[in-house]
């Protein structure tokens, strides 16, 4: 497989190549690509591989993906769980529960594979940043009722608007007293350990901070799992900046931004940012590009994400 967007998380079937007994897997690292002008950004420049590597096995059929989709109206909420389970599905059922801290069941149903769920009249707490209610859930996977997967998620319930110029955060005004974070230790370089993060949060919190701009990529995962318990709203940035095109010779900030063969590759990344984060309640706002000019591409993401 290929890859580019250092900060995006990407994954690679290799079931085809295994062989009994020992394996070797070689990766190989492009310091230049077209996602260097992707990322012209203002931090410190490192290279290699920063980010948590894993290889794991899975059953034959699995869980792939799950999208936990919450909408309001009327006062009470509701939700759609779209469970994408891989393989074949004959005699597989799913099973999803959320419960409140106190272990009460706020909604629970089981389905053939596949098939999306659908739950109405929720009565919750809602999640902020000041008050970060969570529900735990578990989404397992069955075969003529036997577990054979099963994964657990958290879940807060919001809800965003924009009256015209005015950010909503459940139907209220709300200030970000934020600050930009680079996932950055003065040792280890991009390697955040999540001892690290958590001390990062912690710190922000006896400050009175109560937003994070991710500056400039989608976060180290577990920063966006410990925003989510500590209560930070988030904007998620899409590892685009192209400030190198504004330097000499071109001083055109919009070269590539305007550029519809450019397009794949911004859409690319925002997409992959919205795919691993969107179970996030801290996320508040997806960001299109940082110092990247535009139009063109940051059009194109805009409404590929209205779409998703």
């Amino acid at each position: 497989g290929y890859s580019e967007g250092s900060h995006n998380t990407a994954e690679f079937d290799i079931t085809p190549y295994m062989v009994k007994g020992e394996n070797e897997i070689v990766a190989v690292l492009h310091k230049w690509s077209t996602g260097t002008f992707l990322e012209c950004q203002d931090m410190f420049r490192e290279n290699g591989i920063f980010r948590d590597v894993l290889l794991y096995e899975l059953p034959k059929t699995y869980i792939n993906d799950y999208y936990l989709r919450t909408s309001k109206k009327a006062g009470t909420y509701s939700l759609s769980a779209d469970i994408a389970v891989q393989g074949n599905t004959v005699g597989y059922t799913v099973e999803i529960t959320a419960t409140d801290k106190e272990g009460k069941v706020l909604f629970s149903n089981e389905a053939p594979a596949n098939e999306q769920m659908n739950f109405e009249n929720l009565y919750v707490v809602e999640w902020n940043a000041e008050i970060p209610t969570l529900y735990e859930v578990f989404i397992t996977l069955k075969k003529e009722g036997t577990p054979v997967h099963s994964l657990r998620s958290y879940l807060g319930f919001k809800n965003v608007k924009i009256n015209k110029n005015v950010y909503l955060f459940n139907d209220e005004k709300i200030k970000f007293k934020g600050v930009n974070h680079h996932d950055t230790n003065p040792k280890t370089g991009y390697v955040m350990s999540i001892e690290d993060i958590e001390k990062d949060l912690t710190l922000m919190k006896q400050l009175n901070v109560n937003a994070i701009r991710t500056s400039h990529y989608p976060p180290d995962p577990h920063l966006l799992m410990l925003a989510d318990f500590y209560g930070f709203y988030v904007v998620d940035e899409a590892d685009i900046e192209t400030h190198g095109c504004g330097c000499s010779p071109h001083n055109k900030i919009n070269l590539i931004s305007n550029d519809v063969n450019w397009i794949p590759r911004y859409v690319d990344r925002c997409v992959r940012m919205y795919s691993r984060d969107r179970n996030h309640c801290c996320v508040s706002m997806w960001s299109l590009g940082n110092e990247a000019g535009g139009i063109t591409c940051q059009d194109a993401c805009y409404d590929v994400l209205h779409k998703l």
